[in-house]
């Protein structure tokens, strides 16, 4: 939530456990859902595809195209592959096999769902083409106060959480778009909602949740301080009690700016944490400090002792180099990481200084240990503190170290601080599957980021709208909302066609 005070004052992984056939038919119905995805614009100047190459080099960086510039083939001279994407026989093998499972859940399920099929959906194999289809937001919940996450808890799929900024967590009736009349908790009364950047910012349910009822929060303490802490809810999961809250986590905070501010459990079964830079002057080096978590995703087990957390053994800094809780590096503030339910890729959009805001992809097989490049990287480009992005790459990066984003857009017509969003996986509207959201607070754009059948990576405007989009939500469904922090209101991404 970079660079919002403006709008705000105008407005006030390794998947290392599971099994390898599980995960095979995981990632088959993606690579299959891909292929058939639709695609969504409202008037859109530019399609870019970046350009991956057939087999990737092991952990070598990704490639990204400039603004507005559409590029077929390989990509330009000093485009880099991306980041690994292992066993594609073992995919196309398993592809054929997901392909009814597949069918099955694209199947409509009511007379608008019939509808968006008929317009929307296209044959495998077919080109996604953003013209064909348009998004839009459609206002389903409204009342809330500065909401900035949302989601389901595995449990209701009827119920949305979301998360106010001053430090409550309401239950939205996806059914009837209405605000359950007591909040699910309430933490307001030690969280520090001040500065625009602070104040109560995700929760997480456990994947065990139905059986344990545990949720996991993050926010801005009295002090400063970002907090990761346990909630237990009571037998029904109708609210959460504050008295039962046991901190895991605290780390001190520099500035009131680059909290990060999300928890988000992988398909590993482990709390993934996005942490900022911590903001102030000079917060960039924290980014690679080894004795800092500031800048970093962490990964952390919760299942371990009551109270605290473990450290997984996979880790990719187990053995030194950074703090072991570091998964990756090189971030300046990321707003808003997820995980792809149907792949187990992780998203991390990042907020950029001046010139770029860009969204990163790692892909389920990752080990982690990836550098992102901030500060010496901005999008993908080189970082220049005093007028931007500046030189090319290979002036800051020459031995190709750092990961490349594999969608970004620039400063201009409004655009400031991008609020990252989901994977689309649900039912309603098929010609979305697989589509990634994001968007940025200021404009109000809403972007698309996806990959064809042949792994290259493409992304689009969608939409223009008025909503000051501060985060995004998925429902259990799969289905993806987009938040208004000023108007208060759930938005739910749609579809349908031209």
């Amino acid at each position: 939530m970079d660079q919002r005070d403006a709008r705000a004052g105008a407005a006030a992984t390794l998947v290392a456990p599971l099994a390898r056939a599980h995960r095979a038919a995981a990632i088959a119905v993606s690579v299959l859902a891909v292929a058939v995805v639709g695609g969504t614009v409202a008037g859109c100047a530019a399609v870019r595809q970046i350009a991956m190459p057939a087999d990737p080099t092991p952990g070598a960086p990704g490639a990204v195209g400039a603004p507005g510039e559409r590029r077929d083939g390989g990509g330009t001279d000093d485009a880099r592959p991306t980041d690994e994407v292992r066993g594609a026989d073992e995919l196309r093998a398993a592809d054929v096999a997901a392909t009814s499972a597949v069918t099955a859940l694209l199947q409509p399920t009511d007379a608008a769902t019939s509808s968006a099929v008929a317009t929307a959906t296209r044959a495998r194999g077919t080109p996604f083409d953003p013209d064909e289809t348009h998004v839009s937001l459609e206002a389903i919940a409204t009342g809330l106060d500065e909401p900035v996450h949302a989601t389901g808890d595995g449990v209701d799929a009827q119920r949305l959480y979301v998360v106010e900024k001053a430090g409550t967590i309401e239950i939205v009736d996806l059914a009837s778009g209405t605000v359950a009349d007591a909040p699910f908790v309430d933490l307001s009364d030690r969280v520090n909602s001040r500065a625009s950047e602070q104040g109560l910012l995700s929760v997480a349910f456990h994947p065990d949740y139905a059986a344990n009822g545990r949720l996991f929060v993050n926010y801005t303490r009295r002090d400063g301080a970002t907090v990761v802490s346990e909630l237990a809810a009571d037998a029904d999961r109708r609210r959460a009690d504050p008295a039962s809250e046991r901190e895991i986590l605290v780390v001190d905070q520099p500035a009131a700016n680059h909290n990060g501010g999300q928890n988000a459990f992988g398909p590993d079964g482990y709390l993934y944490v996005g942490m900022g830079d911590g903001g102030g002057s000079g917060a960039g080096k924290n980014a690679h400090d080894p004795s800092s978590l500031l800048g970093k995703v962490l990964r952390l087990d919760v299942d371990g002792p009551p109270g605290g957390y473990r450290v997984p053994a996979d880790n990719p800094f187990i053995a030194g180099d950074h703090l072991p809780e570091v998964w990756a590096v090189g971030l300046r503030n990321p707003w808003r990481l997820s995980f792809d339910r149907a792949t187990g890729d992780l998203f991390i959009a990042d907020v950029g200084d001046s010139t770029y805001e860009e969204v990163n992809w790692q892909p389920a097989a990752s080990r982690g240990g990836e550098d992102y490049g901030w500060p010496d990287v901005e999008g993908a480009h080189c970082h220049d503190a005093d007028d931007g992005a500046g030189d090319s790459l290979a002036a800051c990066d020459p031995d190709g170290r750092t990961t490349r984003p594999v969608a970004e857009y620039r400063h201009e017509d409004g655009n400031c601080s991008i609020s990252g969003g989901h994977v689309y996986r649900g039912r309603r509207y098929p010609a979305l599957d697989g589509v990634y959201f994001y968007a940025d607070y200021c404009s109000g754009r809403l972007w698309g980021a996806w990959r064809d059948d042949r792994g290259r990576w493409h992304d689009a405007m969608l939409t223009d709208s008025d909503a000051a989009i501060s985060a995004f939500g998925q429902d259990d469904a799969g289905e993806v909302y987009a938040l208004d922090m000023a108007g208060g209101a759930v938005l739910r991404v749609a579809a349908g066609g031209r």
